[in-house]
């Protein structure tokens, strides 16, 4: 499916571009945030990764992977982009 191709294209260690270290890390199952040393749950639905936090969510809308680079949109308007970290 969709879902199971973009799931599959996410798995690895993510960050901004010129950082030395991964801001987060994407799993089968969950997303791990290295600043709050914390997993967290996500699902996929159309195409927006959404991640469930203790007391609320928080979506990864219309999230692409093309190559080594993950593209999304948040509440605001820019397209926010990650670097896939070997």
């Amino acid at each position: 499916s969709e879902s199971d191709k973009l799931k599959n294209n996410l798995i690895g260690k993510w960050g901004g571009l010129e950082e030395e270290a991964p801001v987060f890390s994407f799993t089968f199952d969950s997303i791990y945030y290295y600043d709050r040393l914390k997993s967290f749950g996500y699902e996929i639905l159309n195409g927006d990764v959404i991640i469930n936090f203790p007391t609320s969510k928080a979506i990864l809308k219309r999230i692409t992977v093309v190559n080594d680079t993950m593209f999304f949109f948040d509440e605001f308007p820019d397209t926010i982009r990650a670097y896939r970290h070997r």
